[in-house]
């Protein structure tokens, strides 16, 4: 069994594209049955995989069968666990070949993406961003702007999933976003707000509800 203490956060990082551990399959009926509606194969697949993972993990955290495992949902769609009771707290994120889960004694957000060099972060970055934000974005590199850009996006996401709120809110939550231009932690209230360093060509970001987390990435 697998012990969190109070200040820690254990980051988990799976490559696909490398060898990764071959699991049993221990997706209950419901999850089986969301996948199978998802549109595209893809999708199903990162679903599946990504789902069966977390039971993995989470099963070394709580001493417990995979599959005896039980979640509940959130009025967004935030997955908690519902069986066994337990502090612990997790959340997840997949981009491209990519998943990283994060877990933790506190309310925990993480994102993570891909740094396509799309045409269009600039547009986002007017829509979304604070305006200090898009003077500091206008302030870079071509480069150093792809990279800010992502930053502060996985930040605001990984935030938003750690609080369980809309998307809707994502507007609002951006104008807290403050990253100084080589910072890569700040604070909104009791959060703690971490740019991370996980995969080349990838920006990675953690939300945790704590100050000077202790954050520790593995790999599986």
């Amino acid at each position: 069994m697998r012990d969190l203490k109070k200040k820690e956060v254990e980051l988990w990082f799976l490559d696909s594209s490398e060898e990764s551990p071959d699991l049993p399959d221990v997706l209950s009926i419901d999850e089986l049955t969301y996948a199978d509606k998802l549109s595209t194969s893809v999708a199903k697949e990162n679903y599946k995989r990504s789902r069966n993972q977390l039971r993995w993990l989470l099963s070394a955290y709580l001493d417990t069968e995979p599959k005896l495992i039980r979640f509940s949902y959130g009025a967004h769609g935030k997955p908690m666990l519902f069986h066994p009771k337990t502090r612990l707290q997790f959340n997840l994120s997949h981009s491209k070949d990519s998943l990283l889960f994060a877990f933790s004694l506190n309310r925990v957000g993480i994102d993570i993406e891909k740094m396509d060099d799309r045409k269009t972060f600039e547009t986002l970055a007017e829509k979304y961003f604070s305006k200090n934000n898009q003077k500091m974005l206008a302030s870079l590199s071509e480069k150093n702007r792809i990279e800010f850009f992502f930053k502060i996006w996985t930040a605001s996401e990984a935030y938003i999933k750690g609080q369980g709120e809309s998307a809707f809110l994502i507007e609002k939550i951006r104008e807290l976003i403050a990253f100084k231009k080589n910072g890569s932690e700040f604070t909104i209230g009791n959060w703690s707000i971490c740019s991370l360093h996980i995969k080349k060509e990838y920006a990675a970001s953690l939300a945790v509800e704590m100050k000077e987390p202790e954050i520790k990435i593995l790999s599986l």
